[in-house]
């Protein structure tokens, strides 16, 4: 059996269940990153046997001892390895399996694959115990997503999800922000259903994905053949949704007379609260702090700078979240303004053509960005340029077409149709022109 699993980390399993030890080496980990022991001991506890009628009577403290790969509760970058030390084998009890196999359990295929030299006792290294080593394993591992913002749990069935709070969170000022998000949630909610109700399953939750940020629905052929063409980042939400959304406001509520300070702060708060009901994705952030920023220039009458905008945001999320530097979603988003900052005026002095303006735009991007996409992915669309000065022009129509449907919805069931149609086409054109390119040669 292999005992070594590897994607972006590696993990090899050792031992038996009625070995001196068992064990596990994680490689790949990056350094730096402070692990919680404690935490780590609690979920080493959960899954301790003895603990209740249903799991096996063998008692085990499921002590973890590191080995290397961790220096005063920090990563090292070196192989993590971890061993847990066996102290209640029985193994006489075990005597008869080398005869008297148990059906169902892996004695009879071990015995085939070892020519009868597996280890019987307790099941081997195929044993319920050897899951105490991937426990540690997946303690570490979760310890590390949560730095970045992501939190594991299991959900196995709900109709509706709330959040619900601890007792040292029982004050007025969580509990109005828990309502809020709860509000939030069910308006996401509402909107899905209405948005798949109207278009359908499979253009339906492309809209969801493109609005609300919500990935569940979207048919898997169709997320390939976007991402195959370097359009995988239409289907969520990025700076180009939050600028949209936020300057469609700003500039709507100026036009009706409205002041800079009241446009800025209403337009913020509306896009705020989209971050929120949508999560809170790297390039959001990053364009909502931006957003920030230029208001604050609008509101006080200052010129906007975007070279230092753009590494004022990129300083505080790195403060914010140190990881993100080595996220590829963080490369991409602050690499495409840095390319239109940096490359842009390049290309515009040696192509002085205004009906090529949105072609150069699009190769000062890719031009920045290849470099990541190659690192990150490999592969670069050879495409991706030209579809991307055809389509992207047209995605303000996507979104304002496809809000249109939402809202509109509300008042007359007719207009909101004709929004939803509108979207539906639009989106049926970019599905054409993606199946072309990918027929072309070297797609």
């Amino acid at each position: 059996m292999g005992a070594t699993y590897k994607n972006n980390i590696e993990l090899t399993i050792f031992g038996e269940s009625h070995g001196k030890a068992i064990g596990i080496t994680i490689g790949n980990l990056p350094s730096g990153i402070q692990i919680d022991l404690d935490e780590v001991s609690r979920d080493m506890k959960r899954r301790a046997p003895g603990q209740n009628k249903m799991s096996t009577a063998r008692k085990e403290a499921d002590q973890v001892e590191i080995l290397s790969g961790l220096q005063d509760g920090i990563t090292t970058g070196a192989p993590l390895t971890g061993v847990i030390y066996n102290s209640d084998q029985h193994s006489k009890d075990y005597s008869l399996l080398k005869t008297n196999m148990r059906p169902g359990h892996s004695d009879y295929p071990a015995y085939i694959k070892y020519k009868g030299f597996n280890d019987v006792r307790g099941g081997g290294h195929f044993s319920g115990r050897i899951t105490a080593p991937i426990v540690f394993a997946g303690a570490i591992a979760k310890q590390i997503l949560a730095k970045q913002g992501i939190h594991v749990g299991v959900l196995t069935k709900a109709e509706q999800v709330e959040i619900v709070l601890s007792e040292k969170d029982k004050n007025w000022i969580v509990s109005r922000w828990n309502s809020i998000r709860n509000q939030l949630d069910r308006l996401k909610n509402y909107w899905n259903w209405k948005i798949v109700s109207q278009m359908g399953k499979t253009h339906g939750a492309m809209l969801s994905a493109i609005l609300l940020g919500e990935k569940s629905g979207l048919d898997l052929e169709m997320k390939k053949l976007y991402q195959k063409n370097g359009l995988g980042h239409l289907l969520a939400i990025s700076g180009l949704h939050m600028s949209l959304i936020g300057m469609s406001v700003y500039r709507l509520l100026r036009r009706m007379g409205n002041s800079f300070l009241f446009s800025g702060i209403a337009g913020g708060g509306i896009l705020f609260f989209y971050l929120v009901m949508t999560g809170p994705q790297v390039s959001s952030l990053r364009a909502l702090l931006m957003f920030f920023i230029r208001m604050g220039a609008e509101i006080t009458g200052r010129d906007v700078d975007q070279p230092t905008s753009l590494a004022v945001t990129a300083v505080i999320l790195s403060i914010y979240q140190p990881l993100y530097l080595l996220d590829a979603a963080f490369l991409l988003s602050f690499g495409a303004i840095l390319g239109i900052l940096l490359l842009y005026p390049i290309f515009e002095q040696k192509i002085r053509l205004k009906a090529w303006e949105g072609f150069k735009i699009s190769l000062a991007v890719n031009g920045m960005l290849l470099g990541i996409m190659l690192y990150y992915y490999f592969e670069v669309p050879p495409y991706a340029l030209v579809l991307n000065v055809i389509l992207i022009p047209l995605f303000p129509f996507v979104m304002l077409t496809g809000i249109g449907g939402i809202l509109f919805s509300e008042l007359s069931g007719t207009v909101g149709k004709i929004g939803f149609r509108s979207c539906d086409r639009l989106l049926s054109f970019y599905d054409k022109l993606c199946e072309l390119t990918s027929a072309l040669p070297g797609s």
